[in-house]
């Protein structure tokens, strides 16, 4: 794919830290999520895989290290040609640290947040800086709006409430890193024809689809009626988790047999990279050639994320692994495939 947006980084962190996907009852979550131990590495890891996706498409963007000063959870640096040495940085703020004040344990903590404001935005000169609530939206709606009001003052300073936050910390890697490219190459012609195919099959076919694609580029031939009536189950859950999700078996064994992929009780033989959408295979090898670990579920995730509303799906996937494999009618998906592959025999 090629670059048509080139957003900056900053401009990339930003969109980031504004996604959609949680619930103000969600971020409960974060009671049980430690500072040091959980927050800083989890959000250090999000920018890291944000600037590999930004080297792997610009040769101009590159991160740079440097210490962790005071007030800074989260060090941004990177170097662009265009404009330099560019410095961010995300402060982080802990259920535990919000508790504490609203309990009256630490009557200091709007003071020593100023300070650490004040320690980052003047002695380094950062060009974003970043505050993240990482707490009980509910619970602490209070101090959220009373640490928004304080802070007004500072113009250069953007507060990020807990359900964007939560977004982003639950957020796959291989998502976030599809979030990134799309953003960059969102008029590659490449990528709108998949798009295109995404559109006319639906996100469960797609995510069938794209998985025989990896298999096939894998040189694997065949395909039991387990391994496919899996993959039918997890696609239908990620639809589901766009109001759809559906029992469209019959549907797809149609669909296999009319891309010339032959079914046989439920099962696939003959796979082959030529029978996959070619704009999907163009991608594939990007996504192969840029690095990826997963190439299929980059295309997937690549060609099925939406713009700001991608992170329910991608947190299925997280605090899972896998997506639930429990929607099933009329039977096992693998058992339901094989009738209907013998009904069209």
């Amino acid at each position: 794919m090629f670059v048509t947006d080139a957003l900056t980084p900053l401009e990339m962190m930003a969109e980031l830290l504004r996604i959609d996907g949680c619930l103000p009852e969600d971020t409960a979550a974060f009671r049980s999520l430690r500072h040091n131990a959980d927050l800083c590495p989890a959000f250090r890891d999000r920018v890291d895989t944000m600037l590999r996706t930004y080297m792997a498409y610009r040769a101009d963007v590159r991160d740079t290290q440097g210490p962790r000063d005071e007030g800074v959870d989260v060090d941004i640096r990177f170097l662009d040609e265009e404009d330099g040495t560019v410095h961010a940085a995300l402060q982080i703020k802990s259920f535990d640290e919000i508790e504490n004040w609203r309990t009256k344990k630490d009557k200091e903590f709007l003071t020593r947040l100023k300070a650490q404001i004040a320690a980052a935005t003047q002695k380094l000169r950062l060009d974003a800086y970043w505050i993240l609530l990482c707490t009980d939206a509910v619970a602490h709606a209070e101090q959220i709006r009373l640490i928004s009001s304080e802070l007004l003052q500072y113009d250069d300073v953007r507060i990020v409430e807990p359900v964007h936050a939560l977004a982003l910390f639950e957020a796959r890697n291989e998502w976030l890193s599809a979030f990134v490219a799309r953003r960059l190459c969102a008029r590659d012609r490449i990528l709108e024809d998949a798009l295109g195919e995404v559109e006319d099959l639906g996100v469960d076919f797609a995510y069938v689809l794209a998985e025989l694609l990896g298999m096939a580029c894998d040189d694997r031939s065949y395909v039991d009626q387990e391994t496919l009536g899996s993959l039918y189950d997890q696609g239908r859950e990620l639809a589901a988790a766009r109001g759809g999700g559906e029992d469209r078996a019959d549907e797809l064994i149609w669909a296999l047999e009319h891309r010339g992929l032959h079914t046989a009780i439920g099962e696939v033989d003959r796979l082959d990279v030529s029978r996959f959408p070619k704009s999907w295979t163009a991608l594939y090898f990007d996504a192969s050639y840029r690095g990826a670990v997963d190439p299929h579920r980059r295309l997937y995730a690549i060609c099925a994320v939406r713009q700001r509303s991608w992170a329910k799906a991608s947190m299925s996937f997280r605090r899972n692994d896998q997506p639930d494999r429990t929607v099933h009618v009329g039977g096992t998906a693998s058992a339901r495939l094989r009738m209907i592959a013998d009904m069209r025999s």
